[in-house]
């Protein structure tokens, strides 16, 4: 898994009542996955203007790497 991504961070400016919120926000610019012979890519173009063979693919790899997950003995949620 290769990943180009953008990350912005905000804190409160001023003293304010509880609850404070501070966050972190991640945009995934680029990427590559593969698995099991598998692969896709993007280069930052919008996933809604994607050809519906690549929207399949991406299918394809959420599954498998969530299959994997859940035959992990180490993997642990929550």
């Amino acid at each position: 898994m290769e990943l180009s991504f953008k990350k912005i961070s905000f804190q409160p400016l001023l003293e304010t009542p509880f609850p404070i919120s501070w966050g972190y926000l991640f945009r995934i610019e680029k990427f590559k996955i593969v698995i099991n012979g598998t692969d896709i890519s993007s280069n930052g173009e919008l996933a809604e203007k994607w050809p519906a063979e690549k929207i399949n693919q991406l299918r394809t790899v959420r599954k498998t790497y969530i299959d994997i997950l859940k035959d992990n003995e180490d993997t642990t949620s929550g």
